[in-house]
């Protein structure tokens, strides 16, 4: 016996809203929408590959969560703007702490960022 899937604008129509809130608790509301485009465009491309009798809502909830991480990765690669960099968290002026410090100043650049921030 073949399933037939209904038409993609069905389809559409009855997941979008639980696709939203599921992005919008994902990525919040301002990445949503563009999360929620790219969804249905890569369900649209894969739609017709389908087999029938597929749980589709759990197939696009699935969709949805893989372009939630792939935004949550493309954020991490960006760098962080120098002007943007948080202020160190422990002061060089506190009492005792002049020959940690001047060790911490002896370090090679990268490790001292590391101490730093």
């Amino acid at each position: 016996m073949d399933v037939t899937q209904p038409p993609f604008q069905v389809f559409i129509d009855t997941h979008r809203e639980d696709v939203y809130r599921f992005l919008v608790a994902a990525v919040g509301p301002h990445d949503a929408d563009d999360c929620f485009q790219e969804t249905f465009v890569a369900a649209m491309r894969a739609y017709p590959r389908l087999r029938g009798g597929s749980n589709l809502r759990a197939w696009v909830l699935t969709i949805a969560n893989r372009k939630a991480i792939d935004l949550h990765r493309a954020r991490a690669r960006r760098p962080l703007p120098v002007e943007e960099l948080p202020e160190p968290a422990v002061s060089f002026d506190e009492p005792g702490q002049s020959e940690l410090w001047s060790q911490v100043r002896e370090l090679p650049p990268r490790q001292r960022a590391a101490v730093l921030y």
